[in-house]
C-alpha cells in the first residue's frame, strides 16, 4: 500500500489487521523527491507514456471544470475550495468550454496546465 496524500494533515488510518494478517506493507511516496531523484529522461518517457493512455482511453480523468487560460487565477481559487468532483484544468485548445464532470459539453486540450 503506498500513501502519497498528506495535504489534509490527517493521520494515514490502516488497519493494523491487515498489517499483521494480510502482509500488507506500508510506504509513503513524495512526488516532490521521486522528481529530485528521477533522471529527466525518464519522466519524460512516463509522461509520453500517460499522454499515450489518456489519448486511447485507456487513462481518464474526471474533470470538474474547464477554465481558458486566461482565467487561471479563476481555475486556482476554484481548486482551493476543496470538496470538489474531479479535475480542476485550465490551459488552451481548439474547442475549450468548461462543463461539469458528465457534462455533455466534450472539450479538448491542446495544453493544459491541471490546477488539481
Amino acid at each position: 500500500m503506498v500513501n502519497y496524500g498528506a495535504l489534509s494533515g490527517d493521520a494515514c488510518l490502516v488497519d493494523t489487521r491487515e498489517l499483521i494478517f494480510r502482509g500488507v506493507s506500508l510506504t509513503g511516496f513524495w512526488l516532490r523527491r521521486w522528481f529530485a531523484e528521477t533522471p529527466p529522461a525518464e519522466i519524460a518517457a512516463l509522461y509520453r507514456s500517460l499522454a499515450g493512455k489518456l489519448a486511447d482511453g485507456t487513462l481518464a480523468v474526471d474533470v470538474e471544470w474547464v477554465y481558458p487560460l486566461g482565467q487561471f487565477k479563476d481555475a486556482v481559487e476554484h481548486a482551493a475550495r476543496g470538496g470538489i468532483g474531479g479535475a480542476v484544468v485550465s490551459g488552451t485548445s481548439r474547442r475549450l468550454r468548461g462543463g461539469r464532470v458528465g457534462s455533455p459539453e466534450a472539450f479538448y486540450l491542446d495544453r493544459t496546465t491541471c490546477i488539481a
